[in-house]
């Protein structure tokens, strides 16, 4: 006895039910791949934001050290100056240099570990 063959619509419906198979398990790859990559995303932006909420942080700190320097050297302008305009003597006014000078090497100091953050 011969064995009968499936006809033309049992092989499509075959085939129909593989196809759908198929896609149903690509639309649920891509919806895993699109979940992982938003996943990706968000944490690659969080860090971005953190690490600009770092130097944000590190600009205000050197714009205060700077300002604080910039302070440092009006003062030390002004006393000079002050020294100049009374005409202190020779050992008064020597004094104030040293004072002065003792306030830039401070300064300098202080500029030195800025320059290395």
């Amino acid at each position: 006895m011969k064995k009968k063959r499936p006809g033309k619509a049992d092989t499509v419906e075959k085939l129909a039910g593989h196809l759908e198979h198929s896609f149903i398990g690509l639309t649920r790859q891509i919806t895993e791949l699109r979940t992982d990559i938003a996943q990706k995303i968000e944490y690659v932006r969080e860090e971005m934001i953190n690490q600009f909420d770092h130097f944000d942080e590190s600009f205000r700190l050197l714009r205060d050290d700077i300002r604080d320097v910039r302070m440092e050297l009006a003062d030390i302008q002004r006393r000079l100056a002050g020294a100049e305009d009374r005409g202190d003597t020779q050992s008064g006014f020597a004094k104030e240099i040293d004072t002065a000078l003792s306030r830039i090497a401070s300064l300098e100091k202080r500029l030195q570990k800025l320059e290395r953050r």
